[in-house]
Formats: C-alpha cells, sequence, structure tokens
C-alpha cells in the first residue's frame, strides 16, 4: 500500500533526493519515513504536509471542473487566476509579517541582554522590579516571535505561494485548451 508520502512525491513527479532536498532532509531519513519506518522534524513534515494539501485539492477542483464540462468558461479561468493573485497577496503580507517579527525577536533579544547587563549593577528595590518587569517584557517578545512562529509562518507563504503557482499554471493550461 503505498503512503500519502509517496503518493505526493509521484505527484510531484520527483526522486527521493529531490524531495528530501526540497524538505530540508537526507535522501535516507525521506526514504525510511516513507515506508513510516522513521519520522520526518516538524519543519519538513509540515511542508510536506502543506503539499500534499495543495496538490489534493487542486486534483479535487480539477476534477469537479471536468465533470461540470469539458473546457472550463471564460469565468472559471478569470476565478482560478483571482485566487492565484488572492494566494500571492497574502504571501506577501505574510513576508512582511515575517520580515517585522524577525525585527521584533532582535529587538526582544537586544533589550533582555541590555536588561541582563544592568541587573548586577542596581540594588534598589525599585531598580530590581523594572529589572524583573524588562525581563518579562523580553520574554513574552521572545515567545511571541520564536522561532516556531517564524517557521510557521514562513511554511503559511510556501504555501500560499505554492498554490498560487499551481492556480496560475492550471489557469494557463486552461486557457491554451479554450484556444
Amino acid at each position: 500500500m503505498q503512503t500519502w508520502k509517496k503518493q505526493t512525491r509521484d505527484m510531484l513527479g520527483l526522486s527521493q533526493q529531490e524531495l528530501a532536498d526540497y524538505l530540508g532532509v537526507s535522501r535516507n531519513l525521506y526514504s525510511m519515513a516513507e515506508i513510516d519506518k522513521r519520522q520526518l522534524p516538524t519543519a519538513a513534515l509540515m511542508k510536506l504536509t502543506g503539499l500534499h494539501a495543495s496538490l489534493t485539492a487542486a486534483i479535487e477542483e480539477t476534477k469537479k471542473l471536468k465533470t461540470n464540462a469539458e473546457k472550463p468558461d471564460e469565468k472559471t479561468v478569470k476565478l482560478l487566476a483571482q485566487h492565484a493573485k488572492k494566494c500571492e497577496w497574502q504571501a506577501a503580507v505574510n513576508e512582511k509579517k515575517l520580515t517585522q517579527m524577525k525585527k521584533q525577536f532582535t529587538a526582544a533579544e537586544k533589550l533582555l541582554e541590555t536588561v541582563e547587563a544592568m541587573a548586577g549593577n542596581h540594588q534598589d528595590e525599585g531598580d530590581r522590579l523594572w529589572i524583573a518587569l524588562q525581563r518579562l517584557k523580553a520574554g513574552k517578545k521572545l515567545q511571541r516571535h520564536g522561532s516556531f512562529q517564524q517557521a510557521l509562518l514562513q511554511w503559511k507563504m510556501e504555501q500560499q505561494t505554492g498554490e498560487a503557482g499551481l492556480a496560475r499554471q492550471l489557469a494557463g493550461k486552461w486557457r491554451q485548451q479554450k484556444e
């Protein structure tokens, strides 16, 4: 029985090495994960799951359209092109958010460094309370803008970009069929 990982790779027409490179893992690890002998790292699994979901959705949409008509009408092609634009826009918005998130994370790290440097120099109760408050603020910012949240946003961006590409490709093929 074929696993969903293998089905995804087959749908993409990629070798194990090519997909492993895209996921950022070794070919050996990917081949073992494909037969459910090993687990992929979370980031790689998220990328692969997103690809699988996008491909499955595109295939289902294509099946629906094929059952409705042999050649899609102009309205369907326009809707698909609009969907591609929307996905690209969402990816651009998320790219800006990611850049801002990285800046916030760096600023929080600097704040924490500064507070830690100041901590040893102040023994006054008010200073200690202020330092504790600043540590708390920096810790919350680090948590809110940490590497996991950044990776999640990066993954979301990649999914939106991939979905936009698939939609554009499909719309292009349908336009050619109409001509």
